[in-house]
């Protein structure tokens, strides 16, 4: 039979999930560690959990209170959460910290070298380059105002 202590415990413990769930995003929620809580001493929730760097839902034991906001339920729900917003925020991330790649000459004479700009995370700002016109990497931006969208804090 269940005490009142434990409907209790229960129905916060719900409560706080459904809350997390019902305003997070990546910045405020899938971006923090999984964290177990002070109540690991009695037998844990099997929960999951967004892995940034991984880019994946992983399990993780959760003690039944305190602990994050990067916990819930099923893989489906960290996934619906997380995976989308934050794989694109990974990419931008990944692609803004690129090192400067001019590219190299192509083997087309019609191809010629041009004008674009890239993050340079140094100075914290979007500086231009001569693109060679082919190789290269993600970190190149047609326009100052592209890349500062999308790099710039």
């Amino acid at each position: 039979m269940f005490t009142i202590s434990t409907i209790f415990f229960a129905f916060v413990l719900i409560l706080e999930i459904r809350s997390s769930l019902a305003k997070g995003n990546c910045s405020e929620t899938c971006l923090l560690p999984p964290k177990g809580g002070p109540c690991l001493g009695r037998k844990g929730f099997r929960m999951w959990y967004y892995n940034f760097k991984d880019g994946e839902c992983a399990k993780f034991s959760y003690g039944g209170c305190r602990g994050n906001k990067n916990k819930f339920w099923s893989r489906e729900e960290c996934e619906g959460l997380c995976m989308d917003k934050c794989r694109a925020h990974k990419k931008k991330v990944d692609r803004c910290s690129l090192p400067l790649d001019q590219g190299t000459m192509c083997e087309n004479p019609t191809v010629k070298p041009s004008l674009f700009w890239y993050f340079n995370s140094q100075p914290n700002k979007c500086e231009p380059f001569a693109f060679s016109g082919c190789g290269g990497n993600e970190n190149k931006f047609e326009s100052r105002n592209e890349c500062r969208d999308i790099c710039v804090n």
